[in-house]
């Protein structure tokens, strides 16, 4: 179970999408890039990569336009990067 000060896994799986698309740009392309490129404060995007808050649905379609990724292939790879490290903690933790 989550709580509200908790990241839960499916948005730790969104922003390692979002990092990984950012370190494949030429020139790798930074948080305050990203932030310039979506309207929204460096702050906000800064906390948001590390992982300090949650990503909302609305920062996900923000972010995905700015990266020029389908939203909901985002999502996607997201649910199945989260799914698959699900499988990893029960596996691991039945071992």
């Amino acid at each position: 179970m989550v709580n509200d000060k908790e990241i839960g896994s499916l948005a730790r799986a969104a922003v390692r999408e979002i990092r990984a698309h950012m370190a494949r740009q030429q020139p790798p392309m930074t948080g305050r890039d990203l932030a310039d490129r979506t309207g929204l404060s460096q702050n906000y995007v800064a906390r948001r990569l590390r992982e300090d808050i949650s990503l909302t649905l609305n920062d996900m379609e923000v972010i995905s336009s700015a990266l020029g990724l389908d939203p909901g292939r985002l999502f996607a790879n997201a649910v199945e990067s989260a799914k698959a490290d699900e499988a990893d903690r029960i596996r691991r933790t039945a071992e």
